[in-house]
């Protein structure tokens, strides 16, 4: 939970909340992923936060960087960002520390593009994805959903394993997916939402997938 210039990680084990506090307030939080390590944290002003995920009482660096465009999700698995940029684009980048302690961000590569020269119009865009284990998923807005196994926790993986892809019935011809999650507790199943454009109407779709 962020609040001006600490963050609250709460632990269901022990049932208390544990304090970090900030040298420099983050504002306009948008998303966030953590692990052992660090939280990195998608920000209003196409900002980009990484934050060591240390319990302290003395305030910890915020590394802040300026991403090309807003964003609406991430992702994180291992040292690996997996960004959905507002464009339907979906990024990686690794977070790196050299040997001052100081975090940055390796350059950043496509794993998915759909840009305006191969896929013009929305309808083609990247609306939501998910990773759960070495499982990836993604959804674009005119009924496509891809569906990878990868064996690494690297771009380059994920990006040798995104071909496996199938088409989703739309029932409205003025409709789009628009949010997706997956679970791979047992069968892979998928939920999809999709939603009516021009009326605040949704229908949820429940797919399952062999592993």
């Amino acid at each position: 939970m962020f609040g001006e210039s600490k963050i609250f990680v709460y632990n269901y084990v022990t049932k208390a909340p544990r304090k970090i506090c900030l040298k420099t307030k983050i504002y306009g939080l948008k998303s966030l992923v953590f692990n052992e390590k660090r939280i990195v944290a998608l920000c209003e002003a196409q900002t980009i936060c990484v934050i060591p995920n240390i319990a302290s009482e003395k305030p910890v660096e915020v590394f802040k960087d300026k991403l090309r465009t807003e964003a609406t999700k991430i992702k994180m698995v291992g040292d690996m960002v997996i960004v959905l940029f507002y464009d339907g684009i979906l990024e990686t980048s690794q977070v790196v520390t050299d040997e001052n302690n100081m975090v940055s961000f390796t350059k950043w590569h496509v794993l998915m593009g759909q840009n305006a020269e191969c896929f013009p119009g929305y309808v083609n865009a990247i609306t939501d994805f998910d990773i759960q284990g070495q499982l990836f998923s993604a959804i674009l807005a005119n009924g496509e959903m891809f569906l990878s196994h990868f064996e690494s926790l690297d771009h380059d993986s994920l990006e040798r394993n995104v071909h496996s892809h199938f088409k989703i019935p739309i029932t409205f011809d003025a409709s789009y997916l628009t949010r997706m999650t997956m679970d791979v507790d047992g069968d892979i199943k998928l939920a999809v939402v999709e939603t009516l454009g021009y009326a605040p109407l949704a229908q949820l779709h429940m797919l399952y997938a062999d592993k």
